[in-house]
């Protein structure tokens, strides 16, 4: 029995034995695997640590491509800031350049005007120097109908004298007679209007642009009107003489006659149309040389 038991045992012993050996060589295995697994996980550290430094190394990156996104952002902001600045510039430029153009022609226009200004001031300064010269003789024919005006002054008084005393020949009194040679030995009589007078009157109607010193009428030579007045009053007294001579012989002859009397009537009426013709002449000389004077 013993035997069989220290069989039995030595055959556990033999299989704890070959457990124990196979246990050990398992051991042995692991132990080579966690030695392994052991230089796996520095290995697979020295990795992390390394990949931890690349992931430290990209999250930096990161950052830097943030701020550099950012700042990009900002410099197209900037850049569309300044290329809408260069267009509104650009469109200012095309304004100046058209203003330009524009000042460049009315410069070319203004230069011309200035050619054409300048010929019309030689042209008007030559007609300038033709007017001086044909002032001058204006002046002169001036002159000349100033005397000539002076002369039919005269003859103008008279025919208003001629007038007057044909009027007042059939009512006239011897004793008006005195008074009359009185009035004409002066050389302005109150009562006659002279032709001075009648165109002064005339031109201060016409003309409104005449100076009054220019209007004030002159009295220029009194002795020649006192001689003109009284050769006129001469002249009438002779003709009313032979007029009334031949009236008093008609009236005398034909008394009761009314044909003698319509032929003295005619012939008295042709006289006063005599009369008046040559008024209306002497009226007409004087209004051309107003108008002359008037207009030089």
């Amino acid at each position: 029995m013993l035997e069989e038991k220290n069989d039995v045992i030595l055959g556990e012993t033999l299989a704890l034995d070959i457990c124990s050996l196979i246990f050990k060589s398992f051991g042995a295995e692991k132990a080579l695997e966690v030695k392994y697994f052991d230089e796996e996980m520095d290995h697979l550290q020295g990795v992390i640590g390394v990949l931890e430094k690349g992931i430290r190394s990209m999250v930096e990156m990161l950052e830097v491509l943030t701020k550099l996104r950012e700042e990009v952002e900002e410099r197209k902001s900037i850049e569309d800031e300044v290329l809408s600045e260069i267009q509104e510039k650009g469109n200012e430029v095309n304004q100046w350049e058209t203003r330009a153009s524009i000042l460049y022609e009315d410069l070319q226009i203004s230069n011309i005007c200035v050619v054409l200004f300048e010929e019309k001031v030689h042209e008007y300064a030559e007609a300038c120097e033709s007017f001086e010269g044909e002032k001058t003789s204006k002046d002169a024919e001036i002159e000349q109908l100033k005397e000539m005006l002076i002369f039919l002054k005269g003859e103008n008084e008279g025919m208003l004298i001629i007038k007057s005393i044909k009027r007042k020949q059939f009512t006239k009194q011897p004793s008006e007679d005195k008074s009359l040679e009185d009035e004409l030995d002066s050389p302005r009589s109150p009562t006659i209007p002279t032709l001075e007078d009648i165109l002064t009157k005339e031109m201060l109607e016409n003309d409104t642009t005449t100076v009054a010193s220019e209007r004030e009428p002159t009295n220029e030579s009194p002795i020649l009107q006192k001689h003109v007045n009284r050769k006129l009053f001469s002249v009438i007294e002779k003709s009313d003489r032979t007029a009334f001579d031949n009236m008093e012989d008609a009236e005398d002859i034909n008394d009761d006659t009314s044909n003698d009397r319509s032929n003295n009537n005619v012939k008295m009426d042709d006289k006063e149309e005599n009369i008046s013709e040559e008024e209306d002449k002497l009226n007409i000389i004087f209004i051309v040389i107003q108008y002359f004077m008037i207009f030089r």
